[in-house]
Formats: structure tokens, sequence, C-alpha cells
């Protein structure tokens, strides 16, 4: 028997915007997502199809399975409304206004397709003045590979960063994380490596270190580390001439006899 087989280049797209169109006239829609006073409108068939989350939500005994309105918590209205266009046109607008937002909600979702381009248009957002929140957001959220490049681009900017606004507002976990990069000259401010003039003619000095009692806790233990290893290094010095001398001594009586 003679057959031919059929592949239509057009299907997926008409499916989607025949989909999208049925949304529109609100036919055969059967959930309704609730975000505060905001409802949209939705068929759990391509929600499901295009969200893990809303799959298991759906496919679950959880009462938002038969539920006609679900409430969604957590989450912006704009945000769940683009995400929930983009099911179905596969079509999203990320700007630096709602990036934030819309990074937030697809997380939730579990939309990776949409959390990688939040992702990549952050990487090309990122300033000094904006880096270290950037780095924040993303490690909150679980974007391995933005804290990443944010780690990459902190210690190479870090000049321009102290001098910004948000520097003065970093918490001091995350600050102390900051300085403790070894890309960074500061290497988390390892005072018995300092050098001693540094130390005494610098540090010492500086009002803000010694105003503080744990800083100058800091500041006197390294000045003490610093005296026990110059004394040290003196009576190793003492020790290996006493050793030279004694050696010369024996070969030149070694010579005689």
């Amino acid at each position: 028997r003679e057959h031919s087989r059929v592949q239509s280049q057009t299907h997926n797209r008409s499916l989607a915007t025949k989909l999208a169109a049925l949304r529109d006239d609100g036919r055969f829609c059967d959930v309704t997502l609730k975000a505060k006073d905001f409802r949209i409108s939705a068929h759990r068939v391509v929600l499901a199809a295009y969200s893990d989350y809303f799959r298991a939500m759906f496919t679950s005994e959880m009462i938002e399975s038969w539920q006609p309105e679900v409430e969604m918590i957590d989450i912006e209205w704009a945000a769940l409304d683009a995400l929930v266009n983009f099911c179905y046109s596969g079509k999203i607008r990320i700007s630096d206004v709602n990036v934030p937002s819309t990074l937030h909600a697809a997380c939730l979702l579990q939309l990776e397709e949409i959390k990688e381009a939040c992702c990549e248009f952050l990487k090309k957002q990122l300033r000094p003045s904006n880096c270290v929140g950037i780095r924040e957001f993303a490690d909150s959220h679980s974007c391995l590979e933005l804290v990443r490049f944010a780690d990459e681009y902190i210690p190479e900017n870090f000049e321009d960063i102290i001098g910004t606004e948000e520097f003065y507002h970093i918490p001091t976990n995350q600050l102390v994380q900051l300085l403790s990069n070894d890309k960074l000259l500061l290497e988390h401010i390892r005072f018995p490596r300092c050098r001693p003039e540094f130390l005494v003619n610098t540090v010492s000095k500086n009002a803000l270190v010694m105003g503080d009692a744990t800083c100058r806790d800091f500041v006197d233990q390294a000045k003490d580390d610093l005296i026990l290893r110059f004394s040290t290094t003196r009576a190793c010095g003492v020790v290996a001439k006493v050793i030279y001398v004694a050696i010369h001594l024996c070969r030149k009586l070694m010579v005689l006899f």
C-alpha cells in the first residue's frame, strides 16, 4: 500500500495560538489562579504540560487538583500573569523592573527556562552599585551560576564597589564572607601576615579600628604573634651560629691531630 507521512510546519505554533485564543475567550478554562485581588483564568492541561509545579499540583490528591480557584501565595500578580502567558505563547518580556519578581515566580513554578533567562539578564546588569545585592538575591534563589559569576565580578571591581551606597548596608555576615575571598588583597584582614611597620604605623593608628574593643584585641594578638615570631627567629639564628662555630672548631682540631 502506498502511504505518505505529513509533518506540519505550523502545528505547534497554530496549536499554541488557538489555545491562547480559547483562553482569551474564556472557553474551556477550568482553573482560576488568584494572586491577591487579581484572577487569571487558564487550562489545567496547559499549565501542567509546561510547569512541574502545576503538574504536581493537578495530578496529586491535593485539594487544588479539583478546586476551581487556586490561591497563589508569595507571588506577584504581574509576574504570574506573564508566566501563564508564557506557557501559552512561549514569549516573555524581561526588564530591570520585573526581573526580581519574574525570577522569584519562575523558581516557585519550577520554570527553569525562565529562571535561566532571568539569570542571564542579571549577568549583563551587574554593576559595582548592584553586584552585592544581585549576588545575595541569586544565592537566596539557588541560582548557582549567577552566584559564581558575581563572585568573580566582585573581586575584580572591589575598589569601585567599596565606594557605593550598597556596600555600606551589607549585613555583617555577608561582609565577612565577601572579605574572606582570597582574590582580594585584604585576604580577610589576616593581621599576623601584615608587615610589622604596616601594623604599627597604619592599623594601630586607625581610629575606627582602635575604637572597637574586638578589633583592638585582634591587633594586640597580631603584635604578640609578630614579637614571638621575631624572638624565635633570633633564637634560631643564635643556635645556628653556635653549631657552625662548633663544627668549625672540630674540623681544626681534626687537622691538628
